[in-house]
């Protein structure tokens, strides 16, 4: 009797749909039972099968490869085959994006081998893949429900309990976040990522456990009980008008519900430890404002940082890669209510066109500085190179700058390609051209 090879399924991973191989095993020694006349014996459907595998006829090998199972159920080398085959078939008909259709041949597989590794990976690879597309189609049940079936397939692996952290997170239900993330980060201890986001839940949760929430549509406002209700729908209605703000203006709009979270200073400092003393509001995957202060000025002041942090939020989800700092600011900036520039900002940009020293890298440096005085320079000049660059190239090119900075290009290998102007070029320009 001949050795037998090992043989392998394919392994799949994660996004990403490889090149079929298989290892098919063909015993030359394997007794066929005896059979009526004219009828097949189960070595050769067995051998029949292994032919159509070499030809990567996945559904015709598992067809003969059964026959051969089914003549004779003592051979262990069909049940091993068997699983083979339909792993292997499962895999083709992904690339036909048979989702459904795949997920039961894999199962099929572990019919005949249910310890195969291979085969539960690559379920748990292609159910992780399908649950991203859920959720990027909004249908947030059943992303839920295909990343709880890849914990079933494997619970020992951390992808499943960090997205499932992640969408609860987005969700607001932070119990449920803080709960799949202990378990990721107990499962994957080196992630940074999940650890960082986990202790920031921990944060967020010990202020906001008894917050309460009010929704609309595309907006969840999460408060302390003892608000206002009036400010809440006020802080509502505001979230509304910058929404169609912003996409009147920019065509910019976003489907994906924004969670709004309402504090007083103290909470603010708790669940944003980071922020700077004088900040207001922030996104961070969520838009945040510190109420108390902004109501000490008036209420045009908060629909200001309302429309500036949703501004941050739209143009983050829509291109949520590669982004430089000075235009997302800028375009924070350009998404608040018009309004006249003050005395000392119109002397700053005098002064920028008398000294020409117009530099967008210097603009990143002074918002990561910190520094008052310099940051709320970063903002104006940002804000006006925004309006020049639209101004002189059209909303149709700055959104074909943002596709290509998503995509991964510098901004200095898209000025050119866009405008036709090399980055410097376009700084000296727009200082010559400084309108107010």
């Amino acid at each position: 009797m001949k050795k037998s090879k090992t043989h392998k399924g394919v392994f799949l991973k994660k996004g990403r749909l490889p090149f079929v191989f298989f290892i098919f095993i063909l015993f030359s020694s394997i007794s066929a039972f005896t059979q009526p006349q004219n009828q097949l014996t189960d070595a050769e459907y067995h051998a029949m099968a292994a032919q159509a595998a070499e030809n990567k006829s996945w559904q015709d090998a598992v067809n003969y490869e059964k026959k051969a199972y089914n003549l004779n159920h003592a051979e262990p080398v069909y049940a091993k085959q068997l699983c083979v085959y339909y792993n292997n078939y499962a895999i083709a008909l992904l690339g036909n994006s048979r989702y459904d259709l795949a997920m039961g041949n894999f199962k099929e597989a572990l019919k005949f081998d249910p310890a195969n590794n291979t085969v539960k990976d690559n379920m748990y690879n292609v159910t992780m893949d399908e649950a991203g597309r859920s959720l990027k189609a909004l249908r947030v049940q059943e992303a839920v429900n295909l990343a709880k079936d890849c914990i079933s397939y494997n619970p020992k692996r951390a992808t499943a309990y960090a997205f499932l952290g992640n969408l609860y997170y987005q969700e607001n239900k932070l119990e449920d976040a803080v709960k799949y993330w202990i378990e990721a980060v107990s499962l994957d201890p080196a992630n940074a990522a999940i650890s960082e986001k986990l202790d920031k839940a921990k944060r967020e949760l010990a202020v906001e456990r008894n917050f309460k929430t009010r929704s609309r549509a595309y907006f969840d406002i999460v408060f302390e009980g003892e608000k206002d209700p009036e400010l809440i729908w006020d802080i509502m209605d505001i979230l509304e008008d910058a929404r169609r703000s912003i996409k009147s203006e920019f065509s910019f709009f976003a489907e994906d519900k924004i969670t709004v979270v309402i504090y007083n200073t103290e909470q603010f400092s708790k669940t944003s430890p980071n922020a700077l003393d004088w900040t207001l509001g922030l996104y961070d995957g969520k838009i945040r404002i510190k109420v108390g202060d902004i109501l000490s000025n008036d209420k045009d002041f908060l629909r200001r940082i309302i429309y500036h942090e949703y501004g941050h939020a739209v143009l983050h989800i829509l291109y949520p890669k590669n982004i430089p700092l000075w235009l997302h600011e800028g375009f924070a900036r350009l998404s608040e209510p018009p309004q006249p520039l003050l005395p000392q900002e119109k002397s700053a940009l005098d002064n920028l066109k008398k000294e020409s020293n117009f530099n967008l890298s210097k603009i990143s440096s002074m918002f990561e500085s910190g520094n008052y005085n310099d940051m709320g320079l970063a903002y104006l000049e940002s804000k006006a190179f925004l309006e020049y660059l639209i101004g002189r190239y059209g909303k149709y090119k700055f959104k074909a700058l943002l596709e290509k900075l998503n995509s991964g290009m510098s901004f200095d290998e898209i000025s050119y390609e866009i405008y036709r102007v090399h980055t410097k070029d376009l700084e000296n320009d727009f200082v010559k051209n400084i309108l107010y």
